[in-house]
């Protein structure tokens, strides 16, 4: 830009590093001076490196690697903040100040510029001016590793709304911001907040009146161009903002800060390449010390260790068929695909990184082979992988949810014609490898939208009973490829293990196992204290003794790696929340300050003598959610990165019985593990608990309702499909996906019928209807923090085909529940009467 070319802090020399900021690019040395590296490199690994220098001290190779990265990208952010920690390290603190100031006129949400500004300041001696852009700093990165507020950031008033804002909890966050906005100065970082706050919590037309104030700016800051980009509804705009959002953030890492906790609503582009030019070849040494290298060769497979995979072509080029096609030779008639996307595993974690990858993938492929399965792998830009029997590979996929179903669909029609179905689809990778299908949440609580796999599974109009099974294998939002390597490698020797043993299942010999007693070697379960009775109906379909903890008297405290350690299954009914690490707690003797719910579970208990080898559901909130997760602060991620096989959890809030009979997650999970227990491995077990769940349901209804639908399409799979419990009743079989066993499902529609709405005032309501919900309300939300009652009227398809027209009334009610470490979680209530008699009543989990 303009700005940029005329600024004085880029266009004169600096005589004390005596480099000229000015230095031409040369084509003498375009190639690497090491054959360990590339002869074209990531941005993000120039970054990287250039970071690594500074850390070092060694600012002038810092400031060359920078200007690198600026000769190819000017319009970026990164290399004018690398300049100024270069400057600092160079005791420039004058000179740094100003990278630091351009950075933010761009980006008012940069904390790690205020970080910066505020270290500059300091050294020139302006301590409460440092003061103040520390306080912008904490401000808007306000959370530490964990997810949890940070120190300072709680003492900064200004901080709270942000807190909410980046713990997902928008609602919360616009009373907040709007607040705060209100009573203070203004500011745009705090303005930027609000309106994304206001987008988040569904309230677009207000965010568009806002954001519409800055139509007419020239250079509009990065924050304003992420909203635009995401309220706009013209399509040429959508994409001249898209084009001016990767000019600045070029590694994506910007657009992950603005929109965390939640996952960027678009697929970021794939990062600009940087040559080699003489400021790079001074920055080598470190570009060697961060290039993202494989695991140690002797925890390979010795097969793959010589991979046969070939470096990514350019992607322009249609990519050829570097391997085989898959002949058939099994007879049991099943396929089984992994599918990833290359691009994005090559752009979160480097060429090596994704080799690795792939290497542990086509392992596993090789080991499901020897025991009979026929398996495919390949990924939606480079198909060649995912020709089999006959079938051509199919062509290159966008990375749109709706276009790798649509193909997912075509492969299944493909070898059903052929006389094989195709039954499991493993994903690789989180929402931004494999996007998620975004579905309508039925029901008025804390989620416009629900991230489910199930549209993957499905081959007909409707999402809510599948055709096979589906699971993913999560990277979480880390540039660490570990966590995936290890899942893929985890996967590999379970089943080379199961194979030598003749079924399913693995030991660790450093595992702490627990043989006294069938009950002990099986399950275990930790559930709140309130959910008791549900819990137990669930955990005694493993066996009949196996041990449920409940919490309290459980808490984090007290909770030993020997109560869970050894068993096959890990059942947990706790409370969960968006953005929260931990799992809750509740007590069963009622509400008050004294009955804050207590940390039961956390990240830090799950270590590999804990979870290893072990099979986890849970029915908690959020339990799988992913968007801004890693092994630190999410139960999933931790456990399936030590060693457990599967995760079975909720992308949003679930739902549970306040009363007998099972509801919800609770008889999801009934069914579940009586099919666990019988054998079926884990991704079975889940398929026909759901076609199970959608027959009891219809037969004690005559239909599916809201949170029968929304029960069926917000539990994913993390981790292995195959896994099965090696203790069962019967020894593991491949059973057709397609037949139901015994379930008789040709009375659920797969398609569910329209059912009619409508939203009524409390004075639309008998009198006599009024009262009986709010009595039973009241008996599971505290009072003093209920919010209004929300009341919604739905036909029953079953009674009108008999030409009875009485109505199902839901009455829902929401409320805060404060927690032992001083957070708030956000409880929901559905309550359902119909003829003044009370058919449903849930609770969120």
């Amino acid at each position: 830009m303009e700005m940029r070319k005329h600024d004085a802090g880029y266009a004169q020399p600096i005589p004390a590093l005596d480099i000229s900021l000015r230095s031409s690019v040369t084509n003498d040395d375009a190639r690497t001076p090491d054959t360990r590296l590339p002869d074209l490199l990531s941005f993000d690994h120039v970054r990287r490196a250039c970071e690594l220098a500074i850390a070092n001290g060694d600012f002038h190779t810092a400031w060359r690697g920078a200007q690198a990265l600026m000769r190819r990208c000017p319009e970026a952010l990164i290399p004018s903040i690398l300049m100024g920690n270069a400057l600092l390290v160079g005791d420039k603190p004058g000179l740094a100040m100003s990278h630091f100031r351009l950075v933010i006129t761009r980006n008012a949400m940069d904390a790690t510029a205020w970080h910066g500004l505020a270290s500059a300041l300091m050294a020139c001696g302006q301590a409460p001016a440092a003061a103040a852009a520390t306080r912008r700093a904490v401000c808007n990165a306000p959370l530490n590793d964990q997810g949890l507020p940070s120190d300072a950031a709680t003492a900064v008033p200004q901080a709270l709304g942000m807190i909410y804002l980046r713990r997902g909890m928008a609602e919360m966050a616009v009373v907040e911001l709007g607040n705060t906005l209100r009573t203070s100065p203004p500011r745009n970082d705090l303005q930027w907040g609000y309106i994304e706050a206001l987008r988040q919590s569904n309230r677009i037309e207000e965010a568009q009146r806002l954001l519409s104030h800055h139509d007419f700016v020239l250079e509009p800051e990065f924050p304003v161009l992420c909203l635009r980009a995401r309220l706009s509804t013209a399509d040429d705009v959508v994409a001249v903002t898209r084009d001016q959002i990767t000019a600045m953030d070029p590694d994506g890492s910007y657009q992950r800060a603005f929109f965390a906790p939640h996952a960027v609503p678009w697929p970021l582009t794939a990062q600009p390449m940087i040559g080699w030019d003489q400021d790079m070849h001074a920055l080598a040494e470190y570009l060697l010390a961060t290039t993202k290298a494989p695991v140690l060769a002797h925890t390979l497979d010795p097969i793959a260790v010589a991979p046969t995979v070939t470096a990514p072509p350019p992607h322009d080029q249609p990519h050829p068929q570097s391997r085989p096609v898959i002949p058939a030779t099994v007879d049991d008639g099943q396929a089984h695909v992994l599918l990833g996307h290359r691009t994005a595993l090559v752009r979160r974690f480097g060429n090596d990184g994704w080799h690795a990858i792939d290497m542990r993938i086509q392992r596993l492929c090789r080991v499901l082979r020897q025991r009979g399965m026929l398996v495919v792998a390949g990924y939606i830009d480079a198909p060649g992988g995912l020709a089999v029997l006959d079938i051509p590979p199919p062509a290159p996929m966008a990375p749109d949810a709706m276009a790798i179903r649509d193909t997912v669909r075509e492969m299944a029609a493909q070898l059903q014609y052929r006389g094989f179905e195709l039954s499991t689809l493993v994903l690789i990778g989180g929402d931004q490898c494999i996007p998620f299908h975004r579905l309508q949440n039925p029901i008025p609580d804390d989620e416009p939208q629900i991230l489910s796999d199930n549209p993957y599974a499905c081959d007909d109009a409707g999402y809510l009973l599948p055709q096979r099974i589906v699971a993913r294998l999560p990277e979480g939002d880390s540039d660490d490829p570990q966590l995936l390597i290890g899942m893929l490698e985890s996967m590999a020797d379970y089943h080379a293990n199961a194979q030598h043993q003749g079924q399913a299942g693995f030991d660790l010999a450093t595992l702490l196992r627990i043989r006294s007693t069938p009950a002990q070697r099986l399950a275990v379960g930790v559930a709140a204290d309130a959910w008791r009775e549900p819990s137990q109906q669930v955990l005694r379909n493993l066996h009949a003794d196996a041990k449920l903890f409940t919490s309290p008297p459980l808490t984090a405290q007290n909770l030993s790696a020997r109560m869970l350690a050894g068993r096959e299954v890990v059942y947990i009914n706790l409370h969960g929340a968006a953005g929260m690490p931990h799992f809750y707690g509740q007590s069963a003797s009622g509400w008050g300050a004294a009955s804050a719910l207590p940390i039961a579970i956390s990240p830090s208990h799950l270590t590999r003598n804990v979870v290893a080898g072990a099979i986890i559901i849970s029915e908690a909130c959020y339990g799988a959610e992913l968007a801004g997760r890693t092994i630190h602060n999410s139960v999933p991620l931790k456990a399936l990165s030590e060693g457990a096989l599967a995760f079975v959890g909720s992308t949003v809030n679930a739902y549970g019985s306040a009363a007998a009979p099972l509801l919800g997650a609770d008889l999801l999970f009934e069914r579940m593990t009586r099919y666990l227990a019988d054998g079926m491995p884990i991704g079975m077990a889940l398929h026909f608990a759901r076609l199970e769940f959608a027959q009891v349901m219809y037969d004690r209804q005559g239909f599916l309702d809201d949170v029968d639908m929304k029960t069926l399409i917000e539990f994913i799979l993390l981790g292995d499909p195959w896994a099965a419990v090696k203790g069962a009743q019967l020894q593991p079989a491949i059973r057709h996906t397609s037949h139901s066993g015994s379930l008789k499902l040709l009375t659920v529609a797969r398609v569910p019928k329209m059912v009619r709405r409508m939203s009524l005032r409390e004075t639309d309501v008998s009198p006599d209807m009024l009262r009986r919900a709010k009595e039973i309300l009241q008996k599971y939300l505290p009072n003093d923090s209920a919010s209004p009652l929300s009341i919604m009227a739905t036909t029953n398809p079953y009674f009108q085909s008999k030409g009875l027209s009485a109505p199902d009334v839901r009455f829902s009610m929401k409320s805060l529940m404060q927690t032992s470490d001083g957070q708030w979680l956000p409880r929901n209530a559905h309550v359902t009467l119909s003829n003044q008699l009370l058919t449903k009543a849930v609770l969120s989990h």
